[in-house]
């Protein structure tokens, strides 16, 4: 393992391919359609993975924080691709990074991975907390011992960078 990782206690995980992984391996992700998998199932309360005649609908976005106040931007490239976005901005309300989602669903997951530059390097986590409209991530420094508020140009900083990136996805119902 890293030594910085190691230092910090942080073990980088993606939730999204563990998660779907389970599903096909236990057979609740059918392999009818490889753009909109379907879940089989009656009874959500009692059986969560089947969501009756639902599907389900999947989003991400790689975040960068390389502008020149560290403000928030979508990273989109040739090897960077974002889906189900329709706006990122630092709530004004909590500081913390809000995005906008294209659609109203409800939520089954939600992940936020710092890339190694934030969390490897910065010792930065992120928490995402989420609904049918939008998620907001909170930001939390364990070299500082506290969360950030992006309203302010220093606690920006220590997420801005040239590569610093925040990988978000969700899994959704449809």
């Amino acid at each position: 393992m890293h030594p910085t990782l190691r230092r910090t206690g942080l073990v980088l995980v993606t939730a999204l391919p563990v998660m779907l992984a389970t599903l096909w391996v236990s057979g609740t992700l059918s392999p009818a359609s490889s753009t909109t998998p379907s879940i089989a199932g009656t009874d959500p309360v009692t059986n969560p993975a089947r969501l009756g005649n639902e599907s389900l609908s999947f989003g991400g976005c790689a975040v960068r924080f390389d502008t020149k106040d560290g403000s928030p931007r979508i990273h989109t490239n040739s090897s960077h691709y974002c889906v189900g976005v329709r706006e990122i901005y630092i709530s004004q309300a909590n500081g913390r990074l809000s995005v906008r989602l294209v659609d109203r669903q409800p939520v089954i997951a939600l992940s936020a991975v710092p890339d190694e530059t934030l969390a490897g390097a910065r010792g930065i986590m992120v928490g995402p907390s989420g609904g049918t409209s939008g998620i907001e991530y909170q930001f939390y420094d364990t070299k500082l011992g506290r969360p950030l508020d992006l309203r302010k140009l220093a606690d920006r900083k220590r997420i801005k960078g040239s590569t610093s990136n925040l990988w978000i996805s969700w899994v959704r119902a449809v």
